[in-house]
């Protein structure tokens, strides 16, 4: 029985590590490609801007960063489950809720 725990914990581990990397990777490319506004304060001359570029890039982006964030909340679920199986339930319900 203590096998199957360790080959659970192990498999979970490896899940929250991939989805941590992969949506931090994600999100930081996403971040990186994101357009910057000379004058932000000036609405039209922005949304001028968002207009110009014809609005496709901005929704692949946006859906990019949406995966991102979909995959690290998948990983601070799974480590919530592997500090509840290891025992310390009080930090898991912390990042329970930094999940939610």
């Amino acid at each position: 029985m203590a096998d199957v725990m360790e080959e659970r914990i192990r498999s979970i581990q490896r899940s929250a590590g991939f989805c941590f990397v992969l949506g931090s990777i994600l999100l930081s490319i996403t971040l990186f490609v994101y357009p910057t506004f000379p004058e932000v304060n000036r609405t039209n001359l922005v949304l001028e801007q968002i207009t110009k570029s014809r609005g496709e890039s901005w929704m692949q982006l946006h859906a990019f960063m949406v995966v991102g964030f979909f995959l690290v909340t998948v990983g601070f679920s799974a480590l919530a489950f592997l500090l509840h199986l290891k025992g310390s339930s009080g930090s898991a319900s912390f990042v329970a809720t930094s999940a939610l």
